[in-house]
């Protein structure tokens, strides 16, 4: 990855732009069309999804690390952003809007096969972490429906260990009594 940085620094011909941002920036936001691939040069970006229709809150999805690809797969597929990208402390990012990015690949095959297999590289592995937490997402929902045969029990005992600071096991037991009726 560092030698595609260093070849991209190094030729001029390939129409991109330097840039540098802060922490808590925003490199794009979820729903943003895919104008521009990122390599991150140097720092750390976290990608998050929201939510809620408001767009305030989100989940941490990832942490990347430089060097790395960012947006990489909104551009192959030419869909909106499927989540937004934050700085998470200072960072050096290479811009490459979307029609360059093909065009460079097109212009130097050698050097576009290079940037090709290191984005393959890394979606990859996002892949493969990505099938790591839905197995174990799997595993944790078949544990939990074997101890719990009742879907309202687990609801309940969820609910109850949540709120069992706020509240008494009488004033639990009210709120289920009126369930009920």
């Amino acid at each position: 990855m560092r030698e595609i940085i260093n070849e991209i620094k190094e030729n001029k011909k390939f129409y991109c732009r330097f840039k540098e941002y802060n922490s808590g920036d925003i490199l794009f936001n979820e729903g943003d069309e895919p104008k521009f691939i990122y390599i991150l040069e140097e720092g750390n970006i976290i990608i998050e999804k929201s939510i809620n229709d408001e767009k305030k809150e989100f989940k941490e999805l990832a942490i990347i690390s430089a060097p790395s690809f960012v947006g990489e797969m909104a551009i192959f597929s030419n869909a909106k952003r499927s989540a937004r990208a934050r700085i998470l402390d200072k960072a050096k990012i290479i811009e490459i809007e979307s029609s360059n990015f093909f065009r460079m690949i097109d212009d130097d095959l050698i050097f576009g096969t290079k940037i090709l297999k290191e984005i393959i590289k890394i979606i990859s592995l996002r892949i493969s972490h990505t099938s790591k937490e839905l197995a174990l997402l799997y595993d944790i929902s078949k544990k939990l429906s074997e101890e719990y045969l009742d879907e309202k029990e687990f609801i309940s005992l969820v609910f109850f260990n949540f709120m069992g600071t706020c509240f008494d096991l009488e004033w639990f037991l009210f709120l289920l009594s009126l369930e009920k009726d």
